[in-house]
């Protein structure tokens, strides 16, 4: 991975340089269980909020004025939605798309680790910020401590150690 030398001086009196980077394998392991997790979350998340809006739009009637207008769009003598069975059938079809789509996610992945073999990985190109620390200014009666000197504390006196005198 080639690293480019900086390029100058972006906010804050930090340097910036741009990096090249290259992109050539991606661990499929890695990837099946991220996305089970991710598409687990958003699978709970389409349930839940599900359930709360069809509860809310049964206790508001609107399930019953769409049961009477399918009953007199066909004319139907009796017609009504099985909430228990349309919720399972919902949320065991939400899981079944959770398998589908990992499986789909990860033959992706996998494709792209093979075209990658043969046409070198991606490259891309990142900037960096240098976090570099600033010096501070000593004030009057801060001093300077040299850090290749080794610290003369002494954690049971609480006080630095003092040459014997005389």
């Amino acid at each position: 991975m080639a690293e480019r030398p900086a390029i100058g001086v972006g906010r804050g009196g930090y340097r910036v340089r741009r990096v090249r980077r290259l992109l050539r394998h991606i661990e499929p392991w890695s990837v099946l269980k991220v996305t089970l997790v991710f598409y687990f979350c958003v699978w709970g998340l389409v349930v839940i909020s599900t359930r709360m809006l069809w509860g809310a739009a049964e206790d508001a009637g609107t399930i019953a004025k769409i049961e009477n207008f399918v009953e007199e769009l066909f004319t139907l003598e009796t017609f009504e939605f099985d909430s228990g069975q349309i919720l399972r059938v919902f949320t065991l079809g939400g899981l079944v798309l959770v398998i589908g789509g990992t499986g789909v996610t990860v033959v992706m992945v996998v494709l792209f680790n093979l075209i990658s073999d043969l046409v070198g990985g991606v490259r891309f190109t990142m900037i960096e910020e240098e976090t570099a620390v600033r010096q501070r200014r000593l004030r009057r009666g801060d001093h300077e401590v040299d850090e290749a000197t080794p610290s003369t504390y002494d954690p049971g006196r609480g006080q630095p150690d003092r040459p014997p005198s005389g």
